[in-house]
């Protein structure tokens, strides 16, 4: 059941959504498919364009199989320190007050449904409330399910707090519109966990072509002990190493690549030598590892970046929302990021070469730039707006 609108901030919502019409939300959700890339490395860019479109305070994505087991979650923000432990403890496949097992909604449950506010008497009796809700600050839920036929692939769990109000139906109805075009997206590889890869080579075509998105810093001491560090870092480790589940938080022992260039760093005082970054491939991205000293005056404190890089066809999608390009208008962004000739394109979208380059042209009247390079940038680093 879909409640009805009410309840605080379900005017501003409204208002956020009717910036975009839902032939718009569809056309772009639909460009996704397009991609082919592993459902890992899109889920933290899918995530993040749901929410432009319906806004949320936590989001949860989980991987399943055809019994509705998980293999493998998502989390943004990543959750307060213990509440996941606890979830999958002794939570997770329990009927809860309001909620069946979570492999029963996944099989059997409805494809959309928003999860009625809870009574306060019975918030107060509910573990499941003070030991899961409660700490994540969450009373609103909308849950989708995504099926490939009768298969569960994913469930999606938007949380909100009672500040920022429940869902409405016309937030409810966005979600139901793009959900065939989520599950086709997803549907290309299997979340199996992935072995990352030293050493990967840095380069790459335009299919390939990687660029730069979420960082995190570590700091060591000389010896190679965790001094701090920042918000970002623990999840990123994880998503390196192809965790199936990752957290943010650290591992018990620090992985071998940030052993490894920290070593490079001592060896580089040493010797005086100059050493590249380290570049680990999983399936959530590229990641590029860096060491240097935070203070050359006493040499004790080290500091490692870690970039997670996602493909530039990935990032550029993201982009394509909300700009002033038809349906195939953005999709001809996403091959021309593919260094493919007109020809290729053509051949591609089904058109004539002349209708390629009319589209081109268009695209760069109408986003102000005069070649492709430009555009990427463009798409990348908007402008900021007036005001």
């Amino acid at each position: 059941m879909i409640d009805s609108d009410s309840g605080p901030g379900t005017v501003a919502h409204k208002c956020t959504l009717s910036t975009m019409n839902s032939s718009r939300h569809v056309t772009y959700f639909r460009q996704l498919g397009m991609l082919q890339l592993d459902s890992r490395i899109v889920m933290p860019s899918l995530l993040r364009s749901v929410r432009r479109m319906v806004e949320a305070d936590f989001l949860f994505f989980f991987w399943t199989n055809e019994k509705g087991a998980v293999l493998a979650e998502y989390e943004d923000p990543p959750s307060p320190e213990g509440v996941r432990e606890r979830y999958f403890a002794k939570f997770h496949d329990v009927e809860q007050p309001g909620l069946p097992p979570f492999s029963t909604a996944a099989r059997f449950g409805p494809e959309l449904s928003v999860v009625p506010d809870l009574p306060q008497r019975v918030r107060r009796r509910s573990a499941f409330w003070n030991e899961i809700l409660n700490p994540l600050g969450s009373r609103y839920q909308l849950v989708m399910v995504l099926r490939e036929g009768t298969h569960p692939e994913g469930v999606l769990v938007m949380h909100r707090s009672a500040l920022t109000g429940p869902f409405s139906h016309q937030e409810a109805q966005v979600l139901r519109e793009i959900r065939p075009y989520i599950t086709q997206g997803l549907g290309h590889t299997p979340p199996c966990p992935a072995t990352g890869t030293l050493g990967a080579p840095a380069g790459g075509d335009g299919a390939t072509r990687m660029v730069e998105n979420e960082e995190g810093l570590l700091i060591l001491d000389r010896w190679g002990r965790l001094l701090s560090r920042c918000a970002t870092s623990g999840l990123l480790l994880q998503m390196m190493q192809g965790a199936r589940l990752p957290q943010a938080r650290l591992p018990e022992q620090l992985p071998s690549p940030v052993t490894t260039i920290h070593r490079k760093l001592l060896d580089a005082e040493v010797g005086g030598t100059p050493f590249p970054p380290l570049v680990v491939v999983s399936a959530w991205g590229r990641f590029r590892l860096r060491a240097c000293w935070l203070d050359a005056a006493d040499g004790v404190r080290v500091g490692i970046t870690i970039r997670r890089e996602i493909p530039l066809r990935l990032r550029l999608w993201e982009r394509l929302y909300g700009q002033p390009l038809s349906a195939r208008q953005g999709e001809l962004c996403l091959w021309l990021a593919d260094d493919l000739s007109y020809a290729e394109i053509a051949e591609r979208m089904g058109i004539s070469r002349h209708t390629v380059v009319e589209y081109t042209q268009t695209i760069y009247r109408k986003l102000g730039v005069s070649g492709k390079e430009a555009l990427i940038e463009r798409l990348l680093h908007p402008p900021p707006t007036p005001g």
